[in-house]
């Protein structure tokens, strides 16, 4: 009878449910726990290659300290190993040494990348010894250059530096879930980049802060919510993907759209301080952005211009906030005695651009081009 029972067909269908069920919760298990053990054991293998070298602190930098901290380069070519400014990429690697000028360059991935590079090259044709000193990295905000700028530029001794800020600044205004802790800080520590960092409640008062990702410390208890929430599979597919909208655009108040505006000026203005109390030269730039015929990155729907992952910036409202955070850096160099080059209003053509603000490498050579000309021009590293 028990037989007879299992064979009928609801119950039989109830029952391959259930395996099909549990097989597809095992896979998923599987392939959450070798994505995490991929990922420690890459990481292992890269500490354990680099223990004994200055790299193995950049690399900590990168992924066990706290998040505000990591904005430092790999460890590659033309990155100067350590201790003194390690993370920096530097052309000609014995640029202490060097006799001509030293060019030190801040900013976040619009500039840590080959242009700061071709710059120095271009200066060279006229200039003879040059040497570029680029302490840009991937997310860095005005509030990091600054730090930056104090930290080094004793040991640098620039005699020019060169500033490109706007987009790191303007998208940290925003709280996108679940990147980003809720409450909006002007020192910008609510912001996180990379995903091992969760947000959980305080143990001291229960309000969000950043842990640990839970790829350290697996346990059963936290499958359902890997699976969920914070599953690094789910995080690497995503990553890939590129979904259609899965928020609304809404046009939003100024005072939101522009929310991290004023600490942008703040810092900015701080730094244009502190380099002329160092009786340096100090050139602006102006980021050039577009929004014609790129694939999106900075606006695909809730990734960063959004406070809810449910209402995102529309189009306009982008240009708008570009241009607005363009406008404070021309009038801080208007108010100041820095140089200032509208880069901007040079580098429009979309073709340029491999998304909204980052260049592709003819792109870099035009600007490298633009840059070089403008400072060969200002003759502020003529030695006359």
């Amino acid at each position: 009878m028990g037989l007879k029972s299992f064979q009928h067909p609801v119950l039989r269908a109830v029952s391959a449910l259930y395996f099909l069920v549990t097989a597809v919760l095992f896979v998923l298990l599987l392939l959450e726990v070798g994505t995490r053990l991929t990922l420690t054991l890459y990481r292992s293998q890269i500490h354990r290659r680099e223990r004994l070298s200055e790299f193995h602190y950049m690399r900590l930098a990168e992924e066990d300290l706290h998040p505000f901290f990591g904005a430092t380069n790999s460890p590659g070519p033309n990155i100067d190993p350590g201790p003194e400014i390690a993370g920096a990429a530097v052309y000609p690697a014995g640029w202490k040494e060097a006799a001509g000028p030293k060019i030190l360059f801040l900013g976040g991935s619009t500039t840590a990348n080959r242009y700061p590079r071709l710059v120095g090259e271009h200066l060279r044709r006229e200039l003879g010894s040059t040497s570029i000193i680029n302490l840009a990295a991937d997310g860095t905000p005005t509030l990091l250059s600054l730090l930056k700028f104090w930290t080094y530029v004793d040991l640098v001794k620039p005699d020019l530096i060169v500033v490109l800020h706007a987009i790191n600044d303007f998208y940290r205004g925003f709280t996108p879930p679940p990147r980003v802790l809720p409450q909006y800080r002007n020192d910008y520590s609510h912001f996180v980049f990379d995903r091992q960092w969760q947000i959980r409640p305080s143990v001291y008062d229960g309000r969000p802060v950043f842990t640990e990702g839970p790829w350290r410390s697996f346990t059963i208890g936290s499958l359902w919510q890997s699976l969920t929430g914070s599953s690094r599979l789910l995080d690497e597919l995503r990553e890939r993907i590129s979904a259609e909208p899965s928020c609304r655009e809404t046009r939003m108040p100024t005072r939101q759209l522009l929310r991290a505006l004023p600490d942008f000026e703040r810092n900015l203005s701080n730094l244009i301080d502190s380099v002329q109390e160092k009786g340096m030269f100090l050139l602006l730039l102006t980021m050039p952005f577009t929004l014609e015929g790129n694939a999106r990155d900075f606006l695909k729907p809730g990734r960063y211009f959004s406070n809810d992952g449910i209402e995102c910036m529309p189009d306009q409202q982008f240009v708008e906030g570009m241009q607005r955070f363009n406008q404070v850096t021309r009038e801080l160099a208007a108010g100041s005695n820095a140089l200032f080059f509208d880069l901007a209003s040079q580098l429009r053509d979309a073709a340029l651009f491999e998304d909204e603000v980052h260049l592709t490498r003819a792109g870099l050579e035009i600007e490298a081009r633009l840059v070089g000309d403008f400072i060969l021009k200002s003759r502020v590293l003529t030695k006359e």
